[in-house]
């Protein structure tokens, strides 16, 4: 059996509350944040 962990951090997210998928990834809050912001943030400048 195969727990569900963020693709960057490998963070075991069964006790978390939220998890975010992008693009077929799953991520942590923190790191879709940071994925995010990163996407953004290059886009802007």
């Amino acid at each position: 059996m195969r727990c569900l962990k963020c693709c960057e951090c490998k963070l075991n997210l069964e006790s978390e509350l939220t998890c975010f998928s992008k693009d077929g990834s799953i991520y942590c809050k923190e790191d879709y944040y940071r994925y995010e912001c990163h996407a953004h943030c290059s886009a802007r400048g």
